[in-house]
């Protein structure tokens, strides 16, 4: 008897603490982005980017639009592979973007 109402204590007080958290979650409100005039610190909006694949890629610029093309694509090259043949397979995937 003494276990299962120690056991029903945590519970709830375990319960109560994600009700918590999930209110003061939702309850934010969007605070505003300050420029800091970094260097490279866009003027307004975010650098964002997608990769991996070419289909995944276009799904991702579908997806945000054509007017947000990412500034970024982000994949994986062999590096035992010749450093030509590597300037030939990024030159294709820019030709395919555009």
């Amino acid at each position: 008897m003494i276990k299962s109402i120690g056991s029903l204590f945590i519970y709830k007080i375990s319960l109560i603490i994600l009700l918590l958290f999930l209110q003061n979650g939702f309850s934010q409100e969007a605070k505003p982005r300050f420029n800091y005039n970094a260097k490279y610190e866009p003027e307004k909006g975010i650098y964002h980017g997608a990769g991996q694949d070419k289909n995944g890629f276009q799904d991702y610029v579908n997806a945000v639009g054509q007017d947000k093309m990412p500034a970024i694509y982000m994949t994986y090259v062999n590096i035992t592979s010749p450093v030509k043949r590597i300037e030939r397979w990024g030159k294709s995937l820019k030709r395919g973007f555009r």
